[in-house]
Order: C-alpha cells, then structure tokens, then sequence
C-alpha cells in the first residue's frame, strides 16, 4: 500500500516540474522580444502563444456550425413568415439576411483565421492573409456576377497570397509543408524544417531540450 502512494507521489511531482518547466519556457518566450524579420535560434517561432493559437482556432471551428444554423434558422422563419403572409418573396429581406448569414459563416472565420495566421509569422501579416481570402472570394463569387474579368483577378490575388505566405515563412523561418491529393488523405512535402543551427526543433535550442547540454 505504501509502495502504490509512493509511485503516486512521485508521479505528481513529476508532474509538477513538468508543469513548471512548460510555465517557465512559455514566461521566457513570452518575454522575449520577437525579431521583425528571421527570428533568432531558441526565439518563438511564432508571434503568438501556443495557447492563443489553440483558443483562437477552437473558437473560430465551432463559429461557423453555430452560424450556419443561425443562417438557416433565419431563413427559414422568414420564408414560413412570407408564405404566410403572402408576400413577394423576391422582396423579402429575411431570407436574404439568412443567406448573407449562411455565406458569411465560412468567408468571415476563414479570412480571420487567414489574417491571424499572416499576423503570426510578421507584424502587419494579416494584409498577406487578407490578400489570399480575398482572391478565393472573389474566384468563387465570380460566376454569380458572370463577369469573365473577376475570374482570372480571384485566382491571381490567390497564387500572390498563397506566394507571399511561403515568403514571409521561409524569412521567418517556420515549419513549412504543402499538400496535395485528396483532402481526406494529402500527401505533404516538406519544404522547410523551421529548424535553426543550435535548435533541437523549432524555437528550442539543444540545450532546453530534455536531456540536453548544461
């Protein structure tokens, strides 16, 4: 009995140091100046905390189910409340809020999370993100409009967003890959490692590691 409340014990005080150690290298990241442009070895790799990262990506992945049901909801009472009354539907304002609700549920939280991401790799980023969301807008608006002009513009504000995010994160040396295939199964290649000379892996010099030099 007293064996198991021994192993307990030092279970949770291993767990502990582990607990101060993490608190402890996220107060030193966290003050320690960012480089406006390639980020020093042992340096955070990126301008935001893991944790603001995690939150701010939990919140944005459950916004757009609640807004694509509030969207529905509302368009959906709008048009019983049309039909009933016997109005013009085409003049209804409700359904059409419903719609831009619906639309917006996946264009806002993506050009947030588009900005956010430019925001972490340089300060003022978030216009590389914003240049990127904006070209997919508008390839995917374009055939709405029908205008033949607003095609070739989405796509070259797209590769020109998608060009500087890989050039900003190579000067700023981050973790790099791109995809292709199958969405449910991508293949990726690595195109950098973020790693710098003096790092065990990105942000962490060899000796923070576990077990590295003193």
């Amino acid at each position: 009995m007293s064996t198991a409340r021994a192993r307990r014990s030092k279970k949770r005080r291993a767990q502990s140091a582990a607990r101060r150690t993490r608190e402890q290298a996220a107060a030193k990241a966290a003050a320690t100046p960012i480089s406006p442009g390639r980020r020093k070895a042992g340096e955070r790799v990126y301008r935001f905390s893991d944790d603001f990262i995690r939150r701010a990506t939990i919140i944005l992945l459950v916004s757009i189910p609640v807004l694509l049901v509030v969207g529905f909801l509302v368009s959906f009472i709008s048009w019983t409340i049309v039909d009933q009354a016997g109005e013009d539907a085409e003049n209804a304002i409700g359904p059409a809020i419903g719609a831009w609700i619906m639309v917006a549920s996946v264009l806002l939280p993506l050009a947030i999370a588009a900005a956010l991401g430019g925001e972490a790799l340089v300060r003022g980023g978030f216009a590389v993100g914003l240049t990127l969301v904006t070209g997919i807008g508008i390839f995917a608006i374009s055939p709405v409009f029908d205008q033949a002009w607003l095609q070739p513009w989405g796509i070259g504000l797209t590769v020109f967003g998608a060009l500087l995010f890989f050039i900003i994160g190579a000067i700023r040396k981050v973790p790099m890959w791109l995809g292709y295939g199958v969405p449910a199964s991508p293949k990726l290649v690595e195109l950098s490692t973020g790693t710098l000379p003096g790092e065990s892996s990105p942000g962490v010099l060899d000796d923070d590691r576990p077990g590295g030099r003193r």
